[in-house]
Formats: structure tokens, sequence, C-alpha cells
């Protein structure tokens, strides 16, 4: 009767609490378990080029969440893949050189897609600006050196039916989330009418 006086006691006392210690992955340097930084995912990054253009295009398919700010040297990309689009990608591109803003096209029907036109026609060594990137490789399908680009022709870009940057200018694509007419929709002066007011209003219509 003691030994079960006792284990009884013992077991309506209350669990100790442990705290949750994130948990490091031997030789990964990622951290496991509900506390862990989902970090975004570098998407793999295919080109090919001409002597005027570059055509770039995102592994990811059907990609949602798509946000894209295109400059004259540098290409930012975020959006998100897999079965149930919960896979986060994002990068920030330096291209090897300038490129024109106005003239590029940007495409989502199938992978995210942009088609460059180079400010200077010359070849590239590469699509960034420094180092080798181990997410970026050649399209070999679409690749043309400079004497084969009059058998293999320019890019195919009449299905790339998405966003013409043509029409865009800087101020309309930083503002093209919608926040400046919610702003302006904040600042209008808001008219509220009583019950009282109606009524003599209508009083007055009739």
């Amino acid at each position: 009767r003691i030994w079960l006086f006792c284990s009884r006691a013992w077991w309506k006392q209350p669990r100790p609490c442990v705290p949750r210690v994130p948990i490091l992955a031997v030789g990964s340097g990622r951290l496991l378990g509900p506390m862990a930084a989902v970090q975004p995912l570098k998407p793999t990054v295919i080109w090919a080029q001409r002597q005027d253009s570059v055509f770039v295009t995102v592994d990811i398919k059907d990609a949602c969440d798509v946000k894209v700010q295109l400059e004259e040297s540098t290409l930012t990309f975020s959006g998100r893949g897999g079965e149930d689009g919960t896979i986060h990608y994002s990068f920030e591109l330096d291209f090897f050189k300038p490129i024109v803003r106005e003239k590029s096209k940007f495409s989502t029907k199938r992978c995210p897609e942009f088609f460059l036109i180079k400010q200077e026609s010359c070849a590239w060594s590469r699509l960034q600006k420094e180092g080798k990137l181990p997410w970026i490789k050649v399209d070999w399908g679409r690749w043309a050196d400079s004497d084969e680009e009059d058998e293999k022709g320019a890019f195919e870009t009449g299905e790339m039916e998405g966003m013409d940057f043509s029409g865009v200018t800087q101020e309309e694509a930083d503002g093209s989330d919608g926040r400046d007419s919610i702003l302006a929709d904040l600042d209008e002066d808001v008219v509220v009418s009583t019950d009282e007011e109606e009524e003599e209003t209508a009083g007055k219509a009739k």
C-alpha cells in the first residue's frame, strides 16, 4: 500500500517543462525542428544568348506568388513552387552587362521566362557579373554560338504573353501592387450620415 501511495503521489506531480532547443543537423549547418527558420531555396536558372539578347528560364513549373523586379543591371525574383506551392524560391542576380529594360519581356506561361535585350551587342562569357554560381546553367537547347545564329535564328518569343516591360515605367512597376491606390482611397473623405438625416433627405425628395 505504501508503494501504491507513493506511486500515485509521484504520478500526480506536474511533468517538468523541458525547453525546446533547436537541433543542428550534423554537417549541414541547418536547424531542424519547429524553431528552424525556413530559408528560400535557389532555383535552377538556365540561360542562352544571341549577340543582341539573352533568354533566361527559372526552372519552377507552375510557379505561383511570383514577384519580379527587373533593372538594367539586376534581376530580383521570388516565387513558390512544388506540388502545393509550399517551396519558397528567391534570388538576386547581377547581370554580366546591362540590358534594356523597356524592350525586355517576361512570362510565366510554363516556367518564369525572361527575354532580355542587351544594351551592347556582344557575347557574354557568363550570365552573372562575377564568379561561378552553381544554380546557373547553360540552356543548350536554345544556345547558339556566334557562327550558328543565322542557322538557329532569334529566340521564339511569340508565346510570351506575360508582362511586356516596354510599356511599364519604373514608377508604375514600383507601385504596381496597388498600394498607391489603396493609400489614395484612405486619404479620401468618408461621409457618414445618420438615420434622421437620411429620412429628412428622403422627405425632401418626395
